[in-house]
């Protein structure tokens, strides 16, 4: 379970250096090199991790259900295996809701094997809140339902070199 807390909280900080589109419930949102650097200024992450942004990557689409409209932005994170659990990965963005399902679409994205991480933050804090009890913000993985730790296996899928997409139903408060 203590790896859930660190990529949530790790996504949510990362996330919200990224860019955001308010305009609607279907928001598409790209990365971009500046988001990327100031993920990495601002959470000490790996500077090799902006060579992933290289120009013509694919495009990865990710849908997400169980959101609560205008109750804080989503934050979501692609992450490889190796990030998995540890940094929110090279490709993040923020979505405002305003209805109970968003889409946010990532750019750039090199063909390879990912997980999506999202985290709703309805507190606004800029990171994901555990309380005595556990999380109190809903969040979710792509892939299969888990109990317990989140491992990789079972939220990864394949991102091609035309695309992907993934679809995350988040749980929790």
């Amino acid at each position: 379970m203590r790896s859930l807390f660190i990529a949530a909280s790790v996504l949510a900080l990362a996330a919200c250096s990224g860019t955001t589109d308010t305009a609607n419930s279907d928001s598409v949102v790209t990365n971009d090199m500046a988001a990327v650097d100031n993920m990495i200024a601002d959470d000490g992450m790996n500077a090799g991790m902006a060579g992933n942004m290289a120009a013509g990557g694919a495009v990865v689409t990710v849908s997400i259900d169980g959101v609560t409209a205008n109750s804080g932005p989503v934050l979501v994170a692609l992450q490889s295996e190796s990030e998995f659990g540890k940094s929110a990965g090279a490709y993040t963005t923020k979505v405002e809701p305003t209805g109970t399902s968003v889409t946010a679409t990532l750019s750039g994205v090199p063909a390879g094997r990912y997980a999506a991480a999202v985290v709703q933050d309805t507190d606004r804090n800029g990171s994901f809140t555990i309380g005595a009890t556990g999380p109190t913000e809903p969040y979710g993985f792509s892939g299969t339902a888990q109990t317990g730790a989140p491992a990789f296996a079972p939220a990864a899928f394949d991102v091609a070199a035309t695309g992907a997409t993934a679809s995350v139903t988040l749980k929790g408060k």
